[in-house]
């Protein structure tokens, strides 16, 4: 496959902490309001001071929130936010099940998931024939959030680049819960952007992304007091896997002339292409019996 447009690791680095509008930047069909409810202002605020990517080892299996950031996490929750989630919330297992289900390639999409299939299949065509920037991920949330989450997600949860010192124990990208059905995603602009070529920093992108947004949906979706009951590590029903070497994966690619692809083959390229693999099968296998 033919590499993305090149772009200075330096400028895509920079490129990261700039304000977004939809006539600036990437060309992506996005409206403002798109770009305000997934974190406009989280985006627009200089303070750094909270990493929300979640606790680890033996801290993060006795609280895995951190219990010490609840009254900053309401706050911001309330000033990134302009409604509550009301739900319904559900089980881990049927959370999983949902989006297992909703990402069945056999499943036909809604018009508005092919419509949001041919925007990312666009943008990504693009990028290999002109300019590309880091906005472009968050310009494409909603729409990867129609394919692959259901639309469960925009408007209770805000995504962001961050430097590396603010990412808290986080490396490529960390999502943090706000509590309530509310979440935030943020991305490293150091390790994405800057500590890789931009071939390699635009799928690391997208791939960080989706990965980020299975822990999202959990927050969003399941309820809170059996959220962190499962969350460990990668929970027992949420988790991807990346597969980014050769070996693990084959990576799908569009020849040039080739006919259009079904709704089906387009997701299938995009789970391929992006480099990741939802493992929520586990989550919808019946537990064996013993006769």
């Amino acid at each position: 496959m033919p590499a993305v447009t090149y772009r200075d690791r330096d400028d895509l680095y920079d490129e990261a902490f700039e304000d977004i509008y939809t006539d600036s930047g990437t060309p992506y069909p996005c409206t403002q309001y798109e770009l305000d409810v997934s974190g406009g202002l989280d985006r627009q605020e200089s303070n750094g001071t909270i990493a929300l990517g979640a606790p680890s080892g033996a801290s993060r299996r006795s609280d895995p929130i951190g219990n010490r950031m609840l009254s900053a996490l309401g706050a911001l929750r309330d000033l990134w936010f302009d409604r509550r989630n009301l739900g319904p919330f559900v089980a881990p297992r049927a959370a999983a099940r949902e989006i297992h289900d909703h990402n069945d390639l056999s499943r036909v999409p809604s018009g508005a998931e092919r419509r949001a299939i041919d925007r990312l299949d666009a943008a990504i065509g693009d990028a290999h024939r002109r300019y590309w920037g880091p906005d472009l991920i968050i310009k494409a949330f909603c729409d990867l959030d129609t394919v692959f989450f259901c639309g469960r997600l925009r408007g209770h949860v805000c995504v962001a680049w961050k430097p590396a010192h603010e990412m808290g124990e986080a490396f490529f990208g960390g999502t943090g819960f706000l509590l309530q059905g509310k979440s935030r995603i943020v991305l490293s602009a150091t390790e994405i952007l800057r500590h890789q070529s931009s071939s390699k920093a635009f799928k690391q992108m997208w791939s960080t992304m989706l990965h980020e947004m299975c822990h999202a949906y959990a927050q969003v979706r399941v309820r809170e007091s059996e959220w962190l009951e499962d969350e460990r590590d990668h929970g027992r029903y949420f988790g991807t896997q990346n597969l980014l070497t050769p070996e693990h994966h084959t990576i799908a690619h569009r020849p040039a002339g080739m006919a259009p692809f079904s709704d089906a083959q387009l997701k299938n390229f995009f789970i391929q292409y992006l480099a990741i693999h939802n493992c929520f099968i586990k989550a919808v296998k019946k537990p064996s019996r013993k006769h």
